[in-house]
């Protein structure tokens, strides 16, 4: 059978549309229906066997995926989480601490979500840069153990003109 891969945080559905092209039937969830609407639109333009539906990452159940999926469940859950704000300029710290205390409780809620699939994990999480300096999230390690998985792998992504890099997590 057709291995599934789901993404939590599709957006324009960017993940699904390289998961399709790589062989999986993909399934995509959004908070954000105008996000839902456009996924749904380009994973059609490529001809790629999926479906997308509106749901919030932090109240997402098996349950919800099985109703799409014939009773089947992922076999990896890759995505790039909400990043938190566009920045024109390079904010200040106190600016970053602030939302990054905002966002890690939407990551520690969606990963005790995620852990219930109990499937490989790939997520992408904002470090923010000021200059050549990188600032993690400061809880991150605990929230990912807290939730009930190891971290097998991680690595930065970054480009110069990035204000906000990717920390990228494997995790089982």
């Amino acid at each position: 059978t057709q291995p599934v891969l789901y993404d939590p945080f599709c957006g324009s559905g960017t993940i699904l549309i390289e998961a399709g092209l790589m062989g999986y039937r993909v399934i995509g969830s959004d908070i954000d229906q105008k996000a839902i609407a456009g996924s749904q639109k380009n994973i059609e333009a490529f001809h790629i066997k999926g479906t997308v539906f509106q749901k919030d990452a932090t109240q997402i159940k098996p349950d919800d995926i099985k109703t799409h999926l014939k009773n089947m469940l992922p076999n990896l859950i890759v995505t790039e989480a909400y990043l938190g704000p566009f920045f024109s300029k390079t904010p200040a710290l106190t600016e970053i601490q602030k939302i990054q205390n905002e966002l890690e409780p939407l990551y520690q809620k969606t990963l005790m979500r995620l852990r219930q699939f109990q499937a490989p994990v790939v997520i992408a999480l904002p470090c923010h840069k000021i200059g050549s300096r990188y600032h993690h999230l400061p809880h991150i390690t605990k929230i990912i153990q807290n939730a009930g998985f190891t971290i097998i792998q991680k690595f930065l992504y970054d480009r110069p003109d990035q204000k906000v890099a990717r920390e990228i997590f494997v995790l089982k």
